[in-house]
């Protein structure tokens, strides 16, 4: 990608920024950053700094994570990061080029931190990793939560057991997965709770080394090794190599030939653990021969924020794209649907060019709306989307319906409701940040599209307090 590529739409031109340059963003000391641009200041309580102005605002010891509680708990969101193009972009809105190019402009008089980014904290203060304790016994406990809850394939489990990837924990009985240095060492170990009964949580092991974090690399000689599938879990990951091996399966019956049963292995896969892009590079560099990443992030908010945010930082570099699990909210959801033949009905299609259209109020809408719709259903496709109108009382609120008067209402291009008709009349589903909220019952079609409309009223006035209250924030 050349120094003359633009974002698509933007109009902006892209810049390639080095290795050091990054580094040296990275290293900002956020104590002096924070004071010469918001005239913050903070005071040592224990191995933290705390903000005078804002008491929830901390900066870690290494000065550059930080971490602002009350906009976190506030919000719902995540309020934190690993240093000042985490703070740009999430509290400032910037995007990382963005935040790249005001740093070096802007802040080239800002301190550093004399703390190394990659290190993600001071070595003193690294608490020792110990490997969880193995089970004696057989791995039961685990190959029945992962082939029979998670469906995931017993030859793939049975692969990473053999090769000292997965193991049972002794004292929970939960699955470990296991990350390793280049010298074989385990560096990392993520616990999974195999008792779905159980109170305890899943636990990421003290000391662990997310630079290596869980990943299975490419182990043929005669494919290519040049992409990287990147997932938020262990068990994603296991995922997508368990539907690569049912695709495999599907198509050697079909041509009537035994399956390669290690084709799953042909693919380099990593886990992060969570979402973080550091994890991903420290990954890049322990393998230059990587040029492709391929983004299996979650289908939920943040998973589609970080396939943006991973998509602008590692653009320039390699080629990015990203895949998306067809069911579901992720690939673990979407496997289990397929195993178990519970693939949810299909979601509504927005307009296509050749569909019927018209563009109403829903103020004018009256309880004869079925009949309206019926009439025009003959000019269509059975159970298609046959009229679109928009909201007079909320901007950029849209609605879509079909024949039988089931559909969606979206606002600013984000499903918020889903209009559908039940046993005593109508069913409005409400959906919040991409998850479902809250669901009522309506006696006739006009109440059901009130009730979105007034969800979406408060979903716009939820944003518009919180954007008041970042601006009152950022102004003090």
């Amino acid at each position: 990608m050349s120094n003359k590529q633009r974002y698509i739409g933007s109009g902006k031109k892209w810049r390639k920024y080095t290795d050091e340059e990054i580094r040296q963003v990275r290293q900002t000391d956020m104590l002096d950053f924070l004071g010469q641009f918001k005239g913050f200041t903070f005071k040592r309580v224990g191995k933290v700094y705390i903000c005078t102005q804002h008491d929830s605002l901390v900066i870690q010891a290494d000065r550059q994570r930080w971490l602002w509680y009350s906009l976190s708990s506030y919000t719902g969101k995540e309020a934190q990061g690993l240093n000042v193009l985490d703070y740009l972009e999430k509290m400032e809105g910037m995007s990382w080029q963005d935040a790249m190019a005001f740093m070096l402009d802007k802040g080239n008089g800002v301190a550093r931190s004399d703390v190394n980014t990659a290190e993600l904290s001071k070595k003193e203060e690294k608490e020792p990793f110990e490997m969880p304790e193995k089970d004696t016994e057989q791995f039961r406990q685990v190959f029945a939560y992962l082939c029979k809850t998670r469906c995931i394939d017993q030859s793939i489990v049975a692969y990473c057991v053999k090769h000292d990837l997965i193991y049972q924990e002794k004292k929970h009985k939960n699955a470990v997965f296991a990350g390793y240095d280049e010298n074989g060492e385990m560096k990392f170990a993520e616990s999974k709770v195999t008792n779905q009964y159980t109170q305890q949580f899943n636990i990421n092991v003290t000391g662990s080394d997310k630079a290596y974090s869980f990943n299975i690399s490419n182990q043929t000689a005669d494919t290519d090794k040049s992409t990287v599938f990147v997932f938020e879990a262990p068990i994603d990951l296991l995922s997508h190599a368990t539907m690569t091996l049912m695709v495999e399966k599907k198509r050697a019956a079909a041509e009537n030939r035994t399956p390669d049963n290690n084709v799953w292995l042909k693919q380099n896969r990593l886990s992060l653990s969570g979402r973080s892009s550091w994890v991903l590079e420290k990954y890049l560099e322990r393998n230059p021969e990587i040029q492709n990443i391929v983004l299996c992030l979650d289908n939920d908010v943040w998973g589609q924020k970080s396939v943006a945010e991973m998509t602008e930082q590692f653009g320039g570099r390699y080629n990015v794209k990203a895949h998306h699990a067809k069911h579901g909210k992720d690939y673990n959801e979407c496997l289990q649907y397929v195993v178990n033949g519970t693939l949810p009905a299909p979601k509504e299609q927005k307009l296509s060019q050749d569909t019927q259209k018209e563009s109403v109020s829903h103020d004018k809408i009256q309880n004869n709306v079925s009949q309206d719709t019926s009439r025009q259903a003959d000019t269509v496709a059975e159970n298609t989307i046959v009229k679109a109108f928009r909201s007079k009382k909320v901007k950029d609120l849209e609605f879509y319906v079909n024949a039988d008067n089931n559909g969606f209402a979206e606002l600013d291009g984000v499903r918020v409701c889903k209009l559908m008709q039940s046993k005593n009349g109508f069913r409005a589903i409400l959906f919040k940040d991409g998850y479902k909220s809250n669901e009522c019952e309506c006696a006739t079609f006009n109440e059901v599209l009130n009730k979105a409309v007034e969800h979406a009223m408060s979903i716009k006035a939820d944003k518009e307090e919180l954007d008041l209250t970042r601006q009152a924030q950022m102004k003090r």
